[in-house]
């Protein structure tokens, strides 16, 4: 699959949906099951990462030039989101990113599995307030194995930056589909 420019993510409630989250432990009630970290600490070996629960909120603390990746569901697991081809589909997030280091944050859904192709992507605005995200979405195809990540990249020499995240919800609109 080709990989799509990242748009901006919308500052914005969810769309309402009366079907259950197809996100297993989207907001955490479960701690971090079903969830897969993965950090680079640039040249320097890879150590334990601080991560974790705050209230019932996923937190990260980033210190300068680090990366995490962020995924769900992880490689081994069984979850997975299927997403039709032509229909619209929306992910909504609440997140926030607290301290002096700029933060990027970017989301991609796509094949959960190797070769990773992606369907969507956005770029998440992140700042100090703790707000809910949505970004719109209609596959080319059809995939049933589907999951996503977020990519956070630390820029700046300085400080760290505590960045967390909540209420992950995926919504579909079949009748919005378009023609095959």
């Amino acid at each position: 699959m080709p990989q799509r420019p990242a748009i901006s993510a919308r500052r914005a409630d969810p769309r309402s949906s009366s079907s259950p989250n197809p996100i297993f432990n989207g907001d955490f009630s479960l701690g971090i099951e079903a969830w897969g970290v993965t950090d680079w600490q640039g040249p320097a070996p890879v150590g334990e990462h601080p991560y974790g629960l705050v209230g019932d909120r996923l937190c990260f603390t980033i210190l300068p030039r680090q990366r995490v990746l962020i995924g769900w569901p992880p490689g081994e697991s069984s979850y997975a989101i299927a997403v039709t081809r032509g229909a619209r589909h929306q992910l909504s997030l609440r997140a926030s990113s607290s301290g002096p280091l700029p933060i990027i944050a970017d989301v991609s859904v796509g094949h959960r599995l190797p070769p990773y192709g992606s369907i969507a992507a956005a770029r998440l605005p992140l700042d100090h307030t703790f707000q809910s995200f949505t970004f719109d979405f209609e596959p080319d195809v059809s995939d049933d194995q589907t999951g996503f990540s977020i990519h956070l990249a630390a820029v700046g020499d300085s400080g760290e930056t505590q960045v967390c995240f909540d209420d992950f919800l995926i919504t579909t609109d079949v009748a919005a589909c378009s023609a095959p």
